[in-house]
């Protein structure tokens, strides 16, 4: 993100001392999609099911239910640290996710199984918090098989809807869904998703079960 106070360039992982009049700025990251900014004190945000996070599609937790964006003010109550040594490591950027069969898994035919993991996919931009749409070859269900009602689902499961463009659900999903669920995301390959941006490239890679992380 290239992070600056005052124009100059500063460290991450360290606890910085600033001043009202302070500025911090960044820019585009270079490689991933998303950085964080860790403030002593707790922040004044919304309590909304449990979370302080936005729901943008409710306008709902955080700060008023809004992205925040240019002139929003962030407040926070100022509390002494227990422990200011901290370190946030960066996850390895790679492109190629590990995912494993779903319940659904062989409603596919063996062409879409084959594609599945052959093909490299588009980020698309209308991805969000609650699921990354996937772009590629469509993938096809065999013939005369659907769900019948709604399953659960989770934070990692990959959805295939008619149009046969996988859809890999993220923290704000639904609980349950009619659409197949032909495989999941491990939990590692959650957060390397989480730096891929929009219209970036990912394949997948199916694993066995005795290769969970």
């Amino acid at each position: 993100m290239d992070w600056k106070i005052n124009g100059k360039d500063i460290a991450t992982n360290k606890t910085l001392n600033i001043e009202p009049s302070d500025i911090l700025t960044g820019a585009v990251p270079k490689t991933g999609f998303r950085s964080y900014i860790a403030i002593k004190g707790l922040i004044e945000a919304h309590n909304f099911a449990g979370s302080f996070s936005t729901d943008t599609y409710l306008n709902a937790g955080g700060i008023a239910g809004r992205p925040i964006t240019k002139n929003v003010t962030i407040e926070w109550k100022d509390e002494p640290l227990s422990d200011t040594n901290m370190e946030l490591k960066s996850p390895a950027l790679e492109n190629t996710l590990q995912i494993y069969a779903g319940p659904e898994y062989d409603f596919l035919t063996e062409n879409a199984m084959a594609k599945l993991i052959s093909q490299i996919y588009t980020i698309r931009t209308d991805s969000n918090r609650t699921g990354i749409r996937l772009q590629g070859k469509e993938l096809s269900i065999r013939t005369n098989i659907n769900l019948t009602e709604s399953v659960p689902v989770l934070s990692g499961f990959i959805q295939l809807p008619p149009s046969g463009q996988p859809i890999i659900l993220l923290n704000d999903c639904q609980s349950t869904g009619g659409y197949p669920r032909i495989a999941y995301l491990n939990k590692s390959s959650i957060y390397k998703l989480g730096q891929v941006p929009l219209n970036g490239k990912i394949k997948l890679n199916i694993c066995d079960l005795n290769q969970r992380s």
